[in-house]
């Protein structure tokens, strides 16, 4: 198991962005059978025809509400981790310069030049 874990927020918000421009292209889908009902001809055809058009209708609705709320969990994503690294910045203060990256702790220095005087 990974001891870490590192997150793209910008990709995140990327993603949100982009599912928000699916999501407007497949509302704003307009898709009406009556008017290629005449187009058509045949009225067995054209029955079928307003038929699907009425399936896709109701499965679009269905699919622009999913891809919404998968919009809206990216960009609900993206708000959590930039608020836990605010608060996790906030809690634990700008790290000290004389710290080491690690956190270990560093060993007072013996000598005011801090090079070893070797054996005696």
């Amino acid at each position: 198991m990974a001891d870490h874990v590192t997150v793209d927020v910008g990709l995140l918000r990327e993603t949100a962005r982009r599912l928000g421009e699916i999501s407007t292209s497949l509302g704003s889908a307009a898709a009406d059978g009556r008017r290629d009902r005449a187009a058509v001809g045949h009225a067995a055809l054209a029955a079928a025809l307003e038929e699907s058009v009425g399936n896709w209708r109701v499965h679009r609705e269905r699919l622009v509400g999913s891809v919404d709320a998968h919009r809206k969990m990216a960009a609900g994503a993206a708000d959590a981790y930039e608020s836990l690294e605010r608060q996790l910045t906030d809690a634990l203060g700008q790290p000290d310069a004389s710290s080491p990256p690690d956190g270990s702790a560093r060993p007072p220095s013996s000598t005011s030049s801090g090079a070893s005087e070797g054996p005696r």
